[in-house]
């Protein structure tokens, strides 16, 4: 063939693992995002955990405060304590505007899994009693280690400015 000796290089066959890992890799479009956050937070592939949990606060400014309790709320415990580094501070930076989707309707109520109705919360206590927890830990690092590590520090510095941005949006109006 007259264009494969003009010097076009034909890429060589995928082997069967890489495709394997191609297949892996690739991220079911059928499924809303809601559906993809929550099925890939908890992928055993990190570069997909980083990809969805980027996509969290896009996801509740989609699917709106009530949503964002049932669906999103669940995994904040499971994305903060994720193995990599790269996956919390993508977590923190999107903090914010996660808890901006629960603000937005601060009087909605919400009972938390396994609690009665003596234990629902508004969203806005929901920001309080849970999401500020969870940022509070990855400014301790969860784990010793953590500040040695690279990433460690740029993660508290993350968390530290979400905290004081979220602090803004609690100050009682009065």
């Amino acid at each position: 063939s007259g264009l494969a000796a003009g010097g076009l290089q034909l890429p060589p066959a995928m082997s069967d693992e890489e495709e394997d890992e191609a297949n892996e890799l690739a991220i079911d479009e059928d499924m809303s995002l809601v559906e993809r956050v929550k099925a890939y937070c908890n992928s055993s592939i990190s570069v997909q955990r980083l990809v969805h949990v980027r996509e969290l606060s896009s996801c509740a400014e989609q699917i709106g405060t009530e949503e964002t309790l049932v669906q999103l709320l669940p995994l904040l415990a499971i994305i903060s304590s994720d193995v990599e580094t790269s996956v919390r501070l993508a977590f923190a930076e999107q903090m914010v505007a996660f808890c901006k989707v629960l603000l937005a309707a601060p009087d909605v109520s919400h009972l938390l899994a396994g609690g009665d109705e003596s234990s629902r919360q508004s969203a806005y206590e929901i920001v309080v009693s849970q999401c500020v927890p969870v940022l509070s830990k990855l400014l301790s690092g969860g784990s010793a280690n953590d500040l040695s590590s690279p990433g460690g520090a740029q993660l508290c510095a993350a968390a530290a400015e979400a905290l004081v941005e979220l602090a803004g949006l609690l100050k009682p109006h009065g």
